[in-house]
């Protein structure tokens, strides 16, 4: 029977992969407590208990938002799902999340934060960002775009002008 397994941040900030395997045969749900927020992992989305997690979270402000950097980029078991205490003076599920991919050096918006239940899921080690600034890149700037408007608004007046001259007499 799956049941739900309360711990405190002090006494368990590093889950091995022994305990991974036992949570994920069980299928039970295991809560870790901190001061600044709670971490949740379902025994049941355990994908693979080998990979060790680090519970050890630090948010640091930068000029686009909030840093949060999770298990030292290393690969996770399956997904975490994050809660920040409401008596903290930020809430992430306010901002969008992006993850940094070091292969692009860009953020990629990532479809993690649930506003209803105020919950973070996050399912790869690495660098997030949470900010509130679109900080995805378009693959073609916008003056791409609007240069291919303009060429294209000056071709169409110059067709008209030589063949549809008789129109505006």
């Amino acid at each position: 029977m799956d049941h739900v397994i309360y711990r405190e941040l002090k006494d368990l900030n590093y889950l091995d992969k022994y305990l991974l395997k036992a949570l994920n045969n069980s299928g039970d749900t295991l809560i870790i407590r901190g001061k600044e927020y709670q971490v949740r992992i379902d025994g049941s989305e355990i994908l693979n208990p080998n990979h060790e997690v680090d519970l050890n979270y630090q948010i640091v402000e930068n000029e686009n938002g909030y840093l949060l950097a999770v298990n030292d980029g290393r690969e996770l078991p399956g997904p975490i799902h994050l809660r920040f205490n409401n008596d903290q003076e930020i809430q992430l599920t306010d901002y969008n999340g992006y993850i940094y991919l070091e292969e692009k050096d860009r953020y990629e918006f990532m479809r993690m934060v649930d506003r209803e239940n105020g919950e973070i899921t996050i399912d790869e080690g690495g660098s997030y960002l949470f900010s509130q600034l679109d900080m995805t890149e378009s693959t073609v700037p916008d003056v791409v775009f609007a240069g291919l408007g303009g060429a294209a608004a000056v071709l169409l007046l110059v067709y008209l002008l030589i063949k549809k001259r008789y129109w505006f007499w």
